[in-house]
């Protein structure tokens, strides 16, 4: 069982690469979405047919217990209880029905022979024909999402990384933060991770071209909002100094580097 569940922990981190990750994606897609479903109304088909059968092949074995004058128990039935009446209901959505439309078609009372074989020709209809076609389409069409989207393996990417990341400590995280990542403009709390792509403006599209222009009108203004800030800040200092009497120490300009002779 570990080497099972080691298995399947592995295919999580499958769901990062490009060549296998849609494939990993596809099969746990299936198995939680679709297959879930079809099971949950496969059951409700299953389990009613199943007991409805039931009733129906007791009614012939009491009725052949009493055309022999035995006792029922001894009367050969295949669905002698309802768990086996739901085997055997399984059994016949694989294709094995021979013997249970034999043993339908030799039952002693003719009503329950007629629903029987009426309830047989539905069940072959909405279960094993409809429901696994509809399974069949519902994988096909979990397939074709997936295989639309060729990049659907870097999105299952940014979420391995993220579930990894949730497992570490917060300061583990943020000193991991620290190494990849760097400031955004002036502001050095802002920081993100930084991709160097060797691009021209030319080979830009507009969209990105646009949104260039954008954060960079972004990094001016921030500059230009700090600059106002200093400047407003030296000219309190410069008042405070004269309001003072002098008292305070020569101030340092930040615009203007002291001339050298």
């Amino acid at each position: 069982m570990t080497v099972l569940f080691t298995g399947v922990h592995f295919l999580f981190y499958c769901r990062a690469l490009k060549f296998i990750g849609p494939f990993v994606l596809m099969i746990y897609t299936i198995l939680s979405r679709d297959l879930s479903r079809f099971l949950l109304i496969y059951a409700i088909f299953l389990i009613g047919f199943s007991q409805a059968f039931y009733l129906i092949f007791l009614s012939c074995a009491r009725a052949k217990a009493e055309m022999d004058g035995t006792a029922i128990s001894q009367v050969n039935n295949i669905l002698d209880n309802p768990a086996e009446s739901i085997m055997r209901m399984f059994i016949m959505t694989i294709g094995e029905f021979t013997v249970f439309y034999r043993e339908l078609n030799g039952c002693k009372q003719q009503l329950m022979r007629n629903i029987g074989k009426f309830l047989f020709i539905v069940f072959e209809l909405f279960v094993s024909i409809m429901q696994f076609n509809l399974l069949i389409a519902m994988m096909t069409r979990t397939y074709e999402e997936i295989s639309s989207t060729p990049k659907e393996w870097k999105r299952q990417w940014a979420q391995v990384i993220l579930m990894l990341e949730l497992s570490l400590k917060p300061r583990d995280r943020l000193i991991a933060l620290l190494k990849y990542s760097r400031p955004i403009g002036t502001d050095k709390r802002k920081r993100a991770f930084v991709v160097a792509r060797k691009t021209t403006r030319e080979s830009l599209s507009q969209t990105e071209k646009e949104l260039r222009e954008q954060q960079e009108r972004d990094i001016q203004q921030e500059k230009r909002t700090l600059l106002k800030r200093r400047l407003k800040d030296m000219a309190n200092l410069a008042n405070n100094k004269d309001s003072l009497g002098g008292k305070m120490r020569p101030l340092t300009s930040y615009l203007n580097a002291p001339s050298t002779r």
